[in-house]
């Protein structure tokens, strides 16, 4: 069958115009994709050269160096050391991909390609990479292999990985088999299992060091700690196996050292890692998570004093994720030290009260000057090593669950957070209640005399010593600490009379002092006791009778720091002044900023013969026959003491003790309290004398007030 002329040509127009159809469309597809690269290659190239930079460059946060903190007398006791860490990235860690990814580029001495790219796209698939010998000879690929070395000149082929890269499967050809697989996290972890030190024990524990690898994981790009504080014999060690543990770094960090310990670690605290409830409730300063705060102590109170200011830098790292160091050139704020502080406390003085607790006792002891409220020493026993937060996490864990259930609460500072009676001390106060209300004057007697004890309503209520001790004087009262004298001067008063006197001086309310977890103790009286009582029914009422124990001392409840105050307030000055720990602030490179003024709490307008009789009677504690705080004597100067035995429900009784000294111009007054020890004058009075002795004869201070003394007796405490 024959077509017409007519109709092949119609066919033939037909195709030619789809076939303009599909050049055009195709056109406009390559144009397209012309446009689009050169769009890329223009606008776009200084994008992705800026990330692929990213790769090596990273802007990283600089922590600043914590301010140093030192005593009085310009000892340093918390620094700074540094400490190796190690950190894993599992981003860093190269897969199978990555590596040939590497090789894919890897040129001959010639600029040849090593690998045909055929063989190549298809060990991607098959992860085993056969070459035939007279193509490239094994020896001359390894030799190529092992030269290369990557930005920081460091293999970029460990000689360990190319050993088991390589072997010969035929006579004609080699294999290279896969270096990485999906496994290579696994096989940087037996890696590090294997690693061992000098003796031959392992640098890492199993449990500990899977537990670390698994946080890792879930934050692969992240740096995460697997080991802290790691020795220099294990940094060189780690650094020897450098090529075999890519994603490995280690980091050099500042950790804080506390010289003197357990000695002083109620007062400065420690520093742990923030808590995101920290990061809630501190979100108006400069915290991040990671940063190393004060938990407790100065180190709290003044955290931002002592953290400094942050910088930022971009930082460079090499592959296998080793910092390498700042990148100049690049936008760069350097981290502000902290500020430098010094402190009121004398760090030998704390050492040699230390020195008076075995591991058994309990207690607190405090030393403060009157004239300025600088508080001198504060030690509270059992006591915690703040430099075990510089150990390892692990040890750090399990010396602080120790503490935590230990039942002697190491932890806590009972100089200031600790409530105790202050049993007789508190006669003190009762005493200058009675003569301030004119109930007493000075050498005054009380109408009974004591004959061991009085009876009251239908109790009797026995004095500490049975025998009894006769009609006394208030000052006698004061030496012999008889209880039927204050009994009687108690019930004279009232209690509203009593708390007149002794609320305005901090007893029974925090004294403000510059550390957290102050407590607010507790004063006796009518109100209070219903209040404390409300829910225990009528049998628990306020009665007059309990106005005896409060006269002696034995239903408030004072810390030691507050027992402190009581002498104090009775050395003859104008004011009362608030006990405080920070003497100076210093700039980082140690220049004068600020220092802590006086600050008056409370005004003392006690007649002076008030403040005379008192002091008459700790004079006669301390220095008379029969004085039951002769055991805090020192030569040379006059000491005005008062003892107390606190009553314990729960055991034995508490050892209580404070003082003053010089006796007429106090600089420096003392209290002590020992939990379960007995008699204040027996136990307690000896830890103030040494206290006393190392003041008097140890600082410039007490040396060249113990000169003015050179003439005295050691009849009379007035000049």
């Amino acid at each position: 069958m024959e077509l017409r002329k007519d109709t092949i040509d119609g066919v033939y127009l037909e195709r030619l115009s789809k076939s303009k159809v599909l050049i055009v469309i195709f056109s406009l597809i390559f144009a397209f994709l012309l446009v689009r690269i050169a769009y890329i290659q223009i606008h776009l190239g200084e994008k992705y050269l800026r990330l692929s930079k990213e790769n090596r460059f990273s802007r990283e946060m600089l922590r600043p160096e914590r301010g140093l903190i030192y005593d009085r007398m310009g000892r340093i006791i918390a620094q700074n050391r540094p400490s190796y860490s190690l950190y894993i990235t599992p981003a860093h860690i190269p897969r199978e991909k990555d590596l040939f990814t590497q090789l894919a580029h890897l040129k001959t001495p010639e600029s040849k390609p090593f690998f045909p790219r055929k063989l190549l796209t298809r060990s991607l698939r098959t992860h085993t990479l056969t070459l035939p010998v007279e193509e490239q000879t094994p020896h001359r690929l390894y030799e190529y292999l092992t030269a290369m070395k990557d930005e920081d000149g460091s293999p970029l082929f460990p000689r360990t990985i190319l050993d088991s890269l390589f072997s010969v499967t035929h006579p004609t050809e080699y294999s290279m088999r896969k270096a990485f697989s999906q496994n290579s996290f696994t096989r940087i972890r037996e890696r590090l299992l294997t690693i061992a030190d000098s003796h031959g024990s392992p640098l890492f524990d199993t449990t500990y060091l899977d537990e670390r690898l698994a946080h890792a994981r879930r934050s692969p790009r992240t740096q995460t700690m697997i080991a802290e504080d790691i020795s220099l014999e294990y940094v060189s060690i780690l650094e020897e196996h450098s090529t075999l543990l890519p994603g490995i770094s280690i980091e050099i960090e500042s950790r804080r050292e506390y010289p003197y310990g357990k000695k002083l670690f109620h007062v400065l605290g420690y520093l742990s890692e923030i808590n995101q409830e920290e990061l809630t409730r501190f979100s108006d300063y400069e915290y991040h998570r990671g940063d190393q705060i004060g938990k407790s102590g100065i180190e709290a109170y003044y955290d931002t004093l002592l953290m400094g200011e942050k910088g930022w830098a971009f930082v460079e790292r090499n592959s296998r994720g080793t910092r390498l160091g700042i990148v100049e050139g690049m936008p760069y704020i350097a981290p502000t030290p902290g500020n430098n502080i010094y402190l009121t406390i004398d760090a030998e003085l704390q050492r040699i009260i230390a020195e008076q607790f075995d591991d058994t006792l309990q207690g607190a002891v405090v030393a403060m000057d009157p004239r300025n409220g600088e508080v001198l020493a504060m030690y509270s026993n059992p006591s915690f090593d703040a430099n075990t937060f510089s150990l390892a996490e692990k040890i750090v864990g399990q010396e602080w669950r120790q503490a935590q259930h230990n039942p002697r609460r190491p932890l806590i500072n009972k100089a200031i957070a600790s409530n105790y009676s202050p049993g007789s001390t508190f006669k003190l106060i009762t005493a200058l209640a009675g003569l301030e209300a004119g109930v007493v004057s000075p050498g005054g007697y009380m109408d009974k005399s004591c004959d061991g004890g009085m009876r009251f309503g239908n109790r009797y209520y026995r004095c500490w010593y049975r025998q009894g001790h006769g009609r006394l004087s208030l000052e006698d009262a004061l030496k012999t600490s008889c209880n039927v004298y204050f009994y009687q001067l108690g019930l004279l008063l009232g209690d509203e009379q009593i708390n007149h006197f002794a609320g305005p001086l901090s007893l029974g309310d925090r004294t403000g002092i510059d550390l957290p977890g102050e407590s607010r103790g507790y004063l006796s009286g009518s109100i209070a006791h219903n209040l404390r009582h409300a829910n225990r029914g009528p049998g628990w009422r306020w009665t007059r009778g309990l106005l005896l124990n409060m006269a002696i001392g034995q239903s408030q409840d004072l810390t030691p720091l507050q027992m402190a105050l009581i002498p104090a307030s009775l050395s003859g000055q104008d004011s009362l002044y608030a006990p405080h720990l920070l003497k100076e602030i210093r700039s980082p490179e140690n220049a004068f900023i600020t220092a802590t003024p006086p600050t008056p709490i409370s005004p003392l307008p006690f007649d002076s013969s008030t403040i005379e009789s008192i002091k008459e009677g700790m004079w006669r504690t301390v220095h008379v026959p029969g004085g039951t705080g002769w055991r805090s004597r020192v030569s040379g100067i006059p000491v005005g003491g008062k003892t107390g035995t606190a009553q314990n429900p729960h055991g034995e009784n508490h050892a209580v003790y404070v003082a003053a000294a010089p006796l007429d111009e106090p600089a420096i007054v003392v209290s002590v309290l020992l939990a379960h020890a007995g008699g204040g004058g027996v136990n307690a009075a000896p830890v103030a004398q040494k206290v006393f002795d190392y003041f008097f004869t140890e600082t410039p201070q007490g040396e060249s007030i113990r000169t003015d003394y050179d003439d005295w007796d050691g009849k009379e405490w007035a000049q």
